[in-house]
């Protein structure tokens, strides 16, 4: 099987070091409808895989019996997004209509606040880059109530190497990394309007 990466396009220039797994994310929309009591939609991007090659660390965290992820300044973050964003409530199915367009709008706003400030955000965190998404989304978007974000880590770890010729593939001299099928962490995060 060959999964096909595409450079990320940031501000009309090929970005460095960040990639998407192209046409695999979906557009989503839930719609919860009760007599006398108005229609509540939730639109989302689901599937959407990226990767940046730098530009993310993760340290500093508390540790137990359980961590078994290293601290790191620099490293290899991938993940497949799910963000869902929930609209204010609207009383009836004519208030949907009035300004259809509003739904293209935030999808497109937030895929593009996604890809963006994944690709050039200084990651300390997934969970602080995520933060930084959802408040874009809400300024975006001002009849959205709230917005959520389930990352789950895609880690890529270096491939010792030495085994064949004694190439050096680790430390500062990793270039060959692999995909991991461990278990990993699945971080989720919602931000709402107060």
């Amino acid at each position: 099987m060959v999964h096909r990466w595409t450079r990320l396009t940031i501000d009309g220039s090929p970005h460095p070091h960040s990639f998407l797994r192209d046409g695999e994310d979906v557009r989503t929309v839930e719609a919860f409808v009760r007599r006398d009591a108005g229609i509540d939609l939730k639109s989302g991007v689901a599937g959407l895989t990226v990767l940046k090659s730098t530009g993310s660390a993760f340290h500093g965290f508390v540790r137990d019996d359980f961590t078994s992820l290293p601290e790191t300044w620099d490293r290899i973050l991938s993940t497949v997004v799910d963000c869902g964003w929930t609209w204010k409530r609207f009383p009836a199915l004519a208030a949907v209509h009035e300004g259809v367009e509003r739904f293209d709008k935030a999808w497109e706003d937030t895929r593009t606040i996604t890809l963006s400030t994944f690709a050039t955000d200084e990651s300390a965190s997934v969970q602080n880059t995520m933060y930084k998404m959802c408040e874009q989304i809400l300024a975006a978007a001002p009849e959205v109530e709230s917005t959520s974000y389930s990352l789950p880590n895609k880690h890529y770890f270096e491939v010792d190497l030495s085994w064949h010729k004694g190439i050096q593939n680790t430390g500062k001299h990793a270039e060959v990394y692999a995909p991991q099928a461990n278990p990993n962490g699945l971080i989720k995060c919602e931000v709402s309007r107060s």
